[in-house]
């Protein structure tokens, strides 16, 4: 898992708690299949447009599942904006922000024409 300058150590800390949170929410999922996260141990996703997603999986075994976590320090950033053009040119990008942001994640996304589910911790 890559750490960006962009978060503080604690938000780094927050994002990689909840990126195990959400692998393993979808690995005992029956409805998930094939899940991956870029966590030590963890089977690892494919590269997108230059970047690795957070957990990767397939929803019923139709739907291909992108899920980014951002906090609310990195959620904005060119870096973080790059991924989701990518990750939503690869299948449907889940972004997964703490509630605090939930409403300027979902308008930046507007912005930026990705339609994507925005989940909240």
């Amino acid at each position: 898992m890559v750490s960006y300058h962009s978060r503080t150590r604690a938000a780094q800390v927050e994002h990689d708690i909840q990126v195990r949170r959400r692998y393993d929410q979808f690995r005992f999922d029956p409805d998930w299949s094939d899940v991956r996260a870029d966590l030590a141990g963890a089977p690892k996703p494919g590269t997108f447009g230059g970047h690795v997603p957070d957990v990767t999986g397939w929803w019923k075994g139709s739907t291909f599942y992108l899920l980014e976590v951002e906090t609310a320090d990195s959620y904005a950033t060119a870096h973080a904006k790059s991924q989701y053009q990518a990750f939503d040119e690869a299948g449907r990008l889940i972004l997964d922000v703490p509630k605090s942001v939930e409403a300027k994640a979902k308008a930046l996304l507007a912005t930026m024409g990705i339609q994507a589910l925005v989940w909240t911790y």
